[in-house]
């Protein structure tokens, strides 16, 4: 599995307009959003280079389940790290390389609340 830096930000994108209140001060930071692949895994790195910082929170913001080609779930999580967009955890139940082409399409995120450090 390879995803385009099109389809994260898609991705980051639909979990981002789920949010409720300030939450949604993260989507100033998606315009300007560098992506960069984690080594050895199937997940990105997220770096906003501008956009609204939501103070001193960190945890999973959203995350979302689908099913890979053989039926294992892959998850999707959206990690806010210090306020900030920080990365998309993508793996498998069973840790094994993701096999299906991920699109944002027809994907629902379950929203959760940021903790405060």
């Amino acid at each position: 599995m390879s995803l385009t830096r099109s389809t994260v930000v898609e991705l980051v994108t639909r979990a981002v307009d789920g949010l409720r209140g300030d939450d949604r001060l993260l989507s100033s930071q998606l315009p300007n959003l560098d992506v960069s692949g984690i080594h050895g895994t199937d997940s990105f790195r997220l770096t906003p280079t501008q956009g609204v910082q939501l103070g001193d929170v960190r945890g999973v913001f959203a995350d979302a389940e689908i099913s890979d080609t053989d039926g294992v779930f892959i998850h999707l999580l959206l990690h806010v790290v210090n306020g900030k967009l920080a990365e998309l955890e993508v793996y498998r139940d069973d840790l094994a390389p993701v096999r299906a082409s991920i699109s944002a399409d027809g994907i629902a995120f379950y929203i959760h609340g940021p903790s405060e450090a």
